[in-house]
């Protein structure tokens, strides 16, 4: 039985810095294509809106039976296969690229929140690092030199299991705000000892959760990443956000989709091959680069934030919290 000192909540915050750097936006000298391969380490659930079904379900209030809907979901599909969008892997990178480059907070993952968000970039001659590789729209809207394909999957006859999950519960603003400000970027914290009983509502529908298709441990995503006319700073940091600067080890993981509170969503990406082509974009021909010596660069050059890089590793490390009760 865990006792109180034992309990920890779902999310952490990393404090974010309103003072941050901003420079010129600039274009570099690389482009080019990273090749990925994302692995599930705990179940993963990408909600297909398209697929949304409503149930009609009868809900005690008090001594009366309400009319409520509860809603059902499929896992994302392209083409019959399941596969994760894009545009979730990069969000993912991009919380963790102006963490450690102690980039503005470009958006909040909820809008009760956005007003709180203060000096984000808006002006592309005052640009953060965040903003200067990924975009921002503001005064003049700038375009991302990112582009994240959809990840596809990479086994054949996947399992996925149909779930109805526990209520997903989101912080009180009061716990996110201090001040009239932020606290900092919300992450959530990994469950080493995750098992069914911790997202499973055991089949119980309400209009307070959803039913979706899990999918299991051990599966394997290939996606790409192309880069357009970025710096050699910007691409190591772009790798260290990626790897978290591992090369074999499997310590440290990035959390995408849909129920991470219950432990859900945390995958590892893997770096296979980097392929750049320098100087001449029309002409040159793709040349792959050494991851090593990248994220040595990175190192080196002291491109991250030290204190910003600790606080990430810490909440990315699969066994922070062994041991722990997990619950809001």
């Amino acid at each position: 039985m865990s006792n109180k000192t034992d309990k920890v909540s779902p999310y952490a915050f990393i404090k974010n810095n309103n003072q941050y750097t901003q420079s010129r936006f600039e274009f570099g000298d690389k482009s080019g294509v990273i090749d990925c391969t994302l692995t599930t380490k705990t179940p993963l659930i990408i909600p297909d809106p398209e697929t949304k079904r409503i149930i009609h379900i009868k809900e005690k209030n008090k001594k009366i039976f309400e009319d409520k809907e509860h809603k059902e979901f499929d896992f994302y599909r392209i083409g019959g296969d399941c596969a994760i969008p894009g545009s979730s892997i990069r969000g993912c990178i991009r919380n963790i690229y102006e963490v450690v480059t102690d980039s503005c907070i470009s958006s909040y993952n909820s809008e009760e929140f956005e007003k709180y968000i203060k000096n984000h970039c808006v002006d592309r001659d005052k640009l953060c690092d965040g903003c200067q590789l990924f975009g921002m729209i503001g005064n003049e809207s700038l375009g991302s030199r990112i582009r994240v394909t959809d990840a596809y999957i990479m086994d054949q006859n996947p399992e996925l299991n149909v779930v109805t999950l526990k209520t997903l519960m989101g912080p009180e603003a009061t716990k996110c705000v201090k001040n009239d400000d932020i606290k900092g970027r919300k992450f959530y914290w990994h469950h080493p000892n995750i098992t069914v009983s911790d997202y499973s509502d055991n089949g119980k529908k309400r209009s307070t959760n959803t039913t979706v298709e899990v999918l299991g441990e051990d599966y394997k995503f290939g996606f790409k990443i192309f880069f357009d006319r970025i710096s050699k700073k910007e691409l190591a940091k772009l790798l260290w956000c990626l790897t978290f600067g591992e090369k074999d080890n499997k310590k440290y993981f990035h959390r995408i989709g849909h129920g991470k509170p219950l432990g859900l969503g945390s995958v590892k990406i893997d770096v296979n091959a980097i392929h750049i082509k320098e100087s001449n974009y029309e002409k040159a021909d793709y040349n792959r680069v050494s991851r090593s010596s990248l994220l040595k660069y990175a190192l080196d050059e002291q491109l991250l934030i030290e204190e910003r890089k600790r606080d990430i590793l810490k909440i990315s490390d699969f066994e922070t919290q062994e041991g722990k009760k997990i619950a809001y």
